[in-house]
């Protein structure tokens, strides 16, 4: 995930921020840099008033499932205070790994975790798990009331936290498509993305809706390319408009290793504009750990690969702050 942090009287930022890979945003006036954070960034860290930064911020909250987590320092780094996006955003975990550093007094609000519960849709943030989202709210208004949920023996290789129960008579299931049934369904799916120079973020997201069904795209975890497109605005703002948190990209030699194990074609238009003889499949290759092809298509100006990652192997760290592409600094 990208984490940035603006500072609203522009003031001097202590070191350990960029020790973190939390990006500053320096550029703009106040409503540009928050703009900008909201269209590339995963979550956004203030320092200053917590009134600036609500009014600053309300033209441009959208939905709880997919708007960045906010979080407000005071300018003394005494307080962390978490705003919005505490779950599906990832704010309590990076409010909790930010406020350690500092040493300072993580503020947060929601019923579920001052009352020291892991809710149902932090449990899905921590773990690559998405759910219906109407579903959210009645699961873990039954955590608040009895303390607990209880859930399917397919749990049983997760770390679950204390209120998360294993029985033979579970409320909640995993990968369970069966009509009434509430389930949590797994994040397992690596897109390796191919696009044109020029193309715009509209033209991207377009054929990516249309080409690619929403049930594939709910299990996206990762979106991988080569360097060279990584380093774009435009994969940037995709991968955040979709909700993708972690990114991965890969030099031409280390693709066209990948392809010649895949015993891929070279394409000599991608050969000539990248270096490597191809970008979408092997890349979502090698970031699934070399897992199972599922979905393959190609658009105008785009093509989209989906490999299934190979769950033996996949990483648990859910909350890495990635570096920045060198774009973002030009």
């Amino acid at each position: 995930m990208k984490v940035c942090v603006i500072s609203i009287m522009n003031e001097d930022l202590p070191e350990i921020f960029s020790e973190l890979n939390i990006f500053e945003i320096k550029k703009g006036n106040l409503n540009e840099k928050v703009k900008f954070a909201f269209d590339f960034f995963d979550s956004i860290i203030f320092i200053g008033s917590i009134g600036v930064v609500i009014r600053v911020i309300s033209k441009l909250i959208k939905n709880k499932f997919t708007d960045p987590s906010i979080l407000v320092f005071d300018e003394k780094y005494k307080n962390l205070i978490l705003l919005i996006g505490a779950h599906m955003a990832g704010g309590y975990r990076v409010g909790e790994i930010i406020s350690k550093r500092f040493n300072s007094n993580f503020v947060f609000t929601t019923s579920t975790d001052v009352n020291n519960l892991v809710g149902v849709d932090l449990f899905c943030r921590d773990n690559n798990l998405f759910m219906k989202k109407e579903n959210v709210l009645l699961i873990n208004k039954i955590i608040l009331n009895q303390g607990f949920i209880t859930v399917s023996k397919d749990f049983k290789s997760f770390d679950l936290p204390n209120n998360f129960i294993i029985s033979d008579k579970p409320f909640l299931f995993l990968d369970n498509y069966e009509e009434g049934v509430y389930s949590l369904f797994s994040k397992n799916y690596v897109l390796g993305l191919g696009f044109h120079k020029d193309i715009t973020f509209e033209i991207l997201n377009k054929e990516y809706e249309e080409s690619v069904p929403i049930f594939i795209r709910e299990k996206i975890q990762i979106a991988s390319s080569i360097e060279k497109k990584w380093n774009t605005y435009v994969f940037h703002k995709f991968i955040r408009e979709n909700n993708i948190y972690i990114s991965k990209f890969y030099k031409a030699d280390e693709l066209n290793e990948a392809s010649k194990e895949l015993k891929l074609k070279e394409n000599p238009y991608v050969m000539k504009a990248t270096g490597a003889s191809a970008v979408s499949e092997p890349s979502a290759f090698i970031a699934s750990f070399k897992g199972e092809k599922i979905f393959e298509n190609k658009n105008n100006n785009s093509k989209f690969v989906i490999f299934k990652i190979d769950s033996s192997k996949k990483e648990k760290n859910n909350y890495i702050f990635e570096k920045v592409p060198e774009v973002f600094y030009g």
